[in-house]
């Protein structure tokens, strides 16, 4: 299984995950289960970069990750806020130091 996608919008984490056979669009927040979305056959793209194209028409604003990150079969079974929160941290840094690169531009 792989994060094709990982954001943060105040509590919430979204993004988009690779099962091997579709990919599933999800949200979660602290506390609750994963909520899983929209859903997309792989077998309807020619390879990741195809889907991640025809999906920017859909969601202009969607970051994929050039390099996804993998998660092992036993980390796929406790998708939680917790773990999803730890990717995020390990993709785009600390949340501080994030906002605070936003907030320095003019």
């Amino acid at each position: 299984m792989w994060i094709l996608s990982i954001d943060k919008l105040e509590d919430n984490i979204y993004g988009c995950i690779d099962d091997g056979s579709n990919y599933h669009m999800f949200l979660i927040s602290e506390g609750n289960p994963i909520n899983y979305g929209s859903s997309y056959s792989k077998d309807d793209y020619e390879d990741y970069d195809h889907f991640v194209r025809s999906y920017l028409y859909i969601d202009p604003s969607i970051c994929f990750l050039e390099e996804p990150v993998e998660i092992s079969a036993a980390d796929s079974e406790k998708l939680t806020y917790e773990f999803l929160l730890e990717i995020f941290k390990d993709v785009w840094g600390e949340w501080d130091e994030v906002t605070s690169v936003f907030e320095s531009l003019p």
